[in-house]
This record gives structure tokens, sequence and C-alpha cells, in this order.
């Protein structure tokens, strides 16, 4: 996932660690909305849910100057 800061104020005064942040709200986010749904699901829906992922994971970021670039992507998921 890329991402970029808008807000570079922001960036290093509302969070220690931007980067990492960004990464445990995209892994959290990730998790939470792929928990919900099941596989032929996501499969049928892949730009629905990318769409959504992008949403919550920019209001996340957001007070942190900080927005993604990238849509995340949930075609690489597999059943184990």
């Amino acid at each position: 996932m890329f991402f970029r800061v808008v807000g570079p104020v922001k960036a290093v005064v509302a969070i220690r660690d931007y980067q990492h942040g960004v990464l445990r709200i995209a892994q959290t986010t990730l998790r939470a909305t792929l928990g919900q749904h099941d596989l032929d699901d996501l499969l049928a829906n892949q730009a629905t849910i990318n769409e959504l992922l992008k949403g919550i994971i920019d209001s996340g970021t957001e007070p942190w100057g900080v927005w993604s670039r990238s849509r995340p992507r949930a075609s690489t998921c597999r059943n184990q």
C-alpha cells in the first residue's frame, strides 16, 4: 500500500510514527472487512470492497495528514 503525507506537521505532531499507524489501520481494516464476507462474496465484489477499504483507511489516517494513494486490494485471498 502506498500513501502520501499531505500534512507534514500533522504527521509529526498527531502521531508518533505515522508509517506504523497507517500500516496498522490498513491491517485492522482489512481483517475486519474481509472477515464479514465469505470467499464467494469477496471474489464477486472485489471492486466494491476495495473502495470500501480505501474509504475506511482514509478516514482513519486523515487526522494525521496522510492519504492512501493506492487502493488496497482484496484479490489475493486464499482458502486455507
